[in-house]
């Protein structure tokens, strides 16, 4: 899924990203997940998890405690 090369950073600029993570990596998996959205017709934070698995495939993957 999406690069986070195709999202319109602009609106990122002022995000506070987690200390564990790169912004790179961040913008990669809102990137992925405005894609997932868009692709869907809109999708739930459940289906959007089930579609990505976050766990595997982004270091900045979900926590249990998080979701």
């Amino acid at each position: 899924m999406g690069s986070g090369d195709s999202i319109d950073r602009s609106h990122c600029d002022e995000l506070e990203f987690p200390s564990g993570a790169s912004r790179e990596d961040c913008l990669t998996a809102i990137g992925a997940v405005q894609t997932c959205i868009y692709g869907h017709d809109g999708a739930t934070k459940d289906e959007i998890l089930e579609i990505l698995v976050p766990e595997e495939q982004y270091p900045i993957a979900v926590k249990e405690n998080d979701a």
